[in-house]
């Protein structure tokens, strides 16, 4: 039996098939590969987000010429001559070269030179593909099985397809292998949420036509998109017709919302020319609506029209960027305009029921879980502590409840949150001892996220939080210690419990990284603690 039969990893392409649902898409538990990388120790990835943020921000890598002349020459030896070495031989090289970067100049070199057994490289790649146990080996088969042009290969692509991780690679395959590619690309659209949604949506909008759009408006919207497909499908045409249909006002919700909120989004509102019209016309739409998060999207639209005073600095003024009323003129809104949204905005915000709505959210079970229950009752200033804190209790190690309860937080807020995570968190699993990780489990496996909400905000209270910076200076998790020996460089040597010197002395003489030593060494020297 062949080695590649015998890894001791299951193979990439039985772990996607097996987690893929009846009616297609991937089940959760089918994200991790067999390959994934368990060690806390590095950033963990969505699936293909680390390839889509290199390739998009920074550009492909150059391949050299020699890697892939190497691999040109490998892979026409597994079909010339093939066997246990020449496998081998593909799949290391397979993990040294950037298929994505290099698959262009290889597939030249084999249209120009190409081994004798074409049938062979074509059998040996779908073998490869199907019992490949790392990402780049699959990658490159099925980059190089596309241009075969087999009938049959449509279902490994198709599979494979709705892990993101493949989704470029697999629908430029089957582009090679059915009749109709803008339809199979359409009907996978729907089962994607990430980067592969966002790279698929990249490729359909090379031809925007009516029907591609009329999917993209209302299934298309991921990472870093939602400009292009409000501009490239003309979002506000969309709106402006008689039969706005849900799915489309729901497409258009979440465009928006990207725009006018997103932190990480390199686009705004500002930047399309069409945003005035399309945005009195969602105003319109969704007027009367008894959605919560309809009131939390349009108080966030009201905002970025009209900032609150002093946040207009931010949006764009001095340094010889433009105004950002001059950015409203060039995004359509004159003054009759901007009037208007603003006056649709604020009757929708005035309506006395939200306050019923957010009240009611809040008692619900898991209600505002996904924010949108606590922004409405922030907004309008109902009270949240009570709120925040059953929600802890019912779910200590949550982390989105601890951010809201402790952001910002005074000295009365923050002893109550020291006095709650004393009482509800697991200490003793959350100090297992110093080591290298930078992220530490989820929230679902310990209470690592939920205290590191609470210790980010310590170095402002010294003298506070002494039972929670003790177990700090014993996670794994770097900024964890080194929050907890920042905070105790502020309580003074005076201060410190012997408890606490003792536990800062076994740092500075034992901890793993060399920051956390040195901030150790500092404080009980007495001097500032260095960056």
């Amino acid at each position: 039996m062949s080695p590649l039969l015998l890894r001791r990893r299951p193979s990439i392409y039985e772990h996607v098939r097996r987690h893929v649902r009846p009616g297609g898409g991937l089940d959760e538990s089918g994200e991790a590969l067999p390959d994934e990388e368990r060690s806390r120790e590095a950033i963990s990835w969505a699936p293909g987000a680390l390839e889509g943020t290199l390739v998009r921000y920074w550009g492909a890598p150059d391949v050299p010429e020699e890697q892939v002349a190497e691999l040109h020459e490998a892979v026409v030896a597994l079909a010339d001559r093939p066997g246990r070495a020449a496998r081998r031989r593909v799949v290391e090289l397979a993990r040294e070269v950037d298929v994505r970067a290099g698959i262009d100049a290889l597939l030249d070199r084999l249209e120009a030179a190409p081994p004798r057994d074409l049938d062979r490289l074509h059998a040996e790649l779908v073998r490869l593909l199907v019992t490949a146990d790392r990402r780049e080996e699959v990658k490159l088969a099925i980059a190089l099985l596309g241009p075969f042009g087999h009938r049959p290969d449509a279902e490994y692509f198709r599979t494979l397809a709705y892990h993101e991780e493949f989704t470029l690679y697999a629908a430029i395959a089957l582009a090679n292998v059915v009749d109709d590619r803008i339809a199979e690309w359409l009907a996978l659209l729907p089962h994607l949420s990430g980067w592969g949604k966002t790279e698929l949506t990249e490729r359909l909008l090379r031809a925007p036509t009516e029907e591609v759009c009329a999917v993209l408006l209302r299934h298309g919207q991921s990472i870093g998109n939602a400009l292009p497909l409000a501009s490239e499908c003309r979002l506000h045409e969309a709106l402006a017709a008689d039969d706005v249909d849900d799915e489309l006002l729901d497409g258009a919700r979440g465009i928006f919302d990207v725009l006018t909120g997103a932190f990480d989004s390199p686009d705004t509102l500002l930047d399309w020319p069409h945003a005035a019209e399309a945005t009195v016309r969602l105003l319109e739409l969704i007027g009367r609506t008894e959605r919560l998060d309809d009131y939390v999207l349009v108080g966030q639209i009201r905002d970025f029209l009209a900032p609150p005073e002093g946040a207009e600095d931010e949006l764009g003024a001095g340094n010889d960027e433009p105004t950002h009323e001059e950015q409203l003129r060039s995004a359509g809104f004159d003054d009759v305009r901007l009037a208007r949204a603003l006056e649709l905005a604020d009757a929708i915000l005035a309506r006395p029921e939200w306050r019923d709505r957010a009240e009611a959210a809040l008692r619900s079970d898991g209600g505002g879980t996904d924010g949108d229950a606590v922004n409405a009752a922030r907004r309008l200033g109902l009270p949240l502590r009570a709120y925040l804190v059953e929600q802890i209790e019912r779910r200590p190690n949550e982390a989105y409840p601890w951010y809201e309860l402790v952001a910002g937080a005074d000295e009365e807020r923050i002893d109550e949150a020291i006095a709650l995570a004393e009482r509800v968190l697991d200490l003793d699993a959350f100090a297992t001892g110093p080591a290298l990780e930078l992220f530490g489990p989820p929230e679902e496996e310990g209470p690592h996220q939920a205290v590191g909400l609470v210790l980010q905000e310590l170095e402002r209270f010294p003298g506070h939080g002494g039972s929670l910076l003790l177990p700090a200076l014993r996670s794994p998790v770097i900024r964890h210690r080194l929050m907890a020996v920042r905070a105790l460089g502020r309580w003074g040597r005076e201060r410190l419990t012997e408890e606490l010197v003792d536990a800062l002395a076994e740092t500075a003489r034992s901890d793993p990284d060399e920051d956390v030593r040195r901030a150790a060494e500092d404080v009980l020297a007495g001097r500032p603690v260095g960056d």
